[in-house]
């Protein structure tokens, strides 16, 4: 009878620590989906600005073309920042997995119906989950995390982009600088200005890339053989 209410109590506890970690794990998760929204909002207002100056001195190329270098370095600050906070959020989520795990098994929820399932459809373990003995999972997924190599195929997407788009960005803000100080184009570029916004770009694209070696990525099919291997010497 002990027993039994000993497993009655560690049942209830174990469901009163998932349900926390669920919760916290959809606000989260939210969150990150309002940050995106948050950068649409301030990438729409930075570049109105832009869209200002043309409407108004289309005749004008410096005054344009100098907003549209201020415009850029904002710009890239922002996603720089966007990706940033949410890769960090993200890997607080992805930390939380294994105490999820731990929790549901002991509750036996099945893999099916469970975070377990959700990690096999976005982020292709399932050569983890059937290589890899049950009690092991936890452990492996552990391991994955400690990898850096959980995180979704979007992610991956979304960061590259943001780089090769400051990285044009930076290429075209530099080209114009030094074809207007070689007098080869006649821009008349304040130089103070430009050289602020070129440092904004390269410190955005500096920010994204860092986020993007920094925290989880989508694990490839050397690093899930890496902690199968690992795992079936057990």
């Amino acid at each position: 009878m002990k027993k039994d209410d000993g497993k009655k109590i560690e049942d209830e506890h174990a469901i009163a620590l998932l349900e926390i970690r669920e919760n916290l794990r959809n606000h989260w998760s939210g969150y990150i989906s309002n940050l995106l929204g948050f950068c649409i909002i301030a990438n729409a207002a930075i570049w109105s600005i832009f869209i200002y100056s043309f409407t108004q001195h289309c005749s004008d190329i410096s005054n344009w073309v100098a907003s549209g270098l201020l415009s850029a370095g904002l710009s890239s600050i922002v996603l720089g920042v966007w990706r940033w906070y949410s890769k960090s959020i993200d890997q607080q989520v992805a930390n939380m997995y294994p105490e999820i795990l731990h929790y549901e098994r002991i509750l036996g929820v099945p893999a099916n119906r469970g975070i377990l399932n959700y990690l096999e459809q976005n982020y292709r373990i399932r050569d983890i989950i059937k290589s890899v003995a049950k009690e092991d999972i936890e452990e492996a997924i552990k391991k994955l995390i400690a990898m850096k190599r959980i995180g979704g195929h979007g992610y991956k997407i979304i960061d590259i982009a943001v780089i090769v788009l400051d990285s044009i960005l930076l290429i075209v803000g530099l080209l114009a600088c030094v074809l207007d100080c070689r007098g080869l184009i006649d821009l008349n570029l304040n130089v103070a200005l430009s050289i602020v916004s070129l440092v904004m770009i390269l410190i955005g694209l500096i920010i994204t890339c860092i986020a993007y070696r920094k925290y989880q990525r989508q694990p490839t099919k050397a690093d899930l053989k890496q902690v199968i291997d690992e795992f079936s010497s057990h």
